[in-house]
């Protein structure tokens, strides 16, 4: 009963983090939902193709033998970071790709940062109304006050 509680006193910051999570994947959710999608995920970074290859092989490899596969000579390659497995362990949990775990991904990260920072502020503060403000700002805030936006917005005048 404890858990309803604290989900009916704090609704309003679960649906600002929901909010929040959807802004962070919309894009990305718009690219691959369009019907004349031919394949090519959209991305943020210039370096996220090579991560997604990284997860994709994290995806397909056996680790049972250990982080290090055995080799004859002395030339061990790394194998994939924790991150990388940890998002392969989530595709074969879900049955989806490395794609579809990435901006899975893209949504629950802003979305539980979100709640880390409201009930962090909240203990802090001991405000509501600061502690839902104040996450938004944090994630949201440097679209709402890059001045060079600003600028662009004020020549449509």
């Amino acid at each position: 009963m404890q858990a309803k509680a604290i989900i009916k006193s704090h609704y309003v910051a679960i649906l600002l983090a929901v909010i929040v999570g959807v802004i962070s994947v919309a894009p990305q959710i718009y690219v691959l939902k369009d019907r004349s999608y031919q394949g090519i995920q959209m991305f943020g970074t210039d370096a996220e193709y090579f991560y997604i290859g990284r997860v994709n092989r994290a995806l397909y490899e056996d680790y049972s033998g250990g982080p290090f596969p055995l080799d004859p000579g002395r030339n061990y390659y790394l194998v994939p970071k924790l991150g990388e497995r940890m998002m392969a362990v989530f595709a074969n949990i879900f049955h989806i790709g490395a794609v579809e775990v990435n901006v899975a991904l893209k949504f629950l990260g802003p979305l539980v940062l979100f709640l880390i920072l409201y009930f962090w502020i909240l203990e802090m503060f001991s405000s509501k109304s600061v502690a839902l403000i104040a996450p938004l700002f944090m994630m949201l805030g440097i679209n709402l006050l890059n001045p060079t936006d600003f600028f662009r917005f004020s020549l449509f005048k």
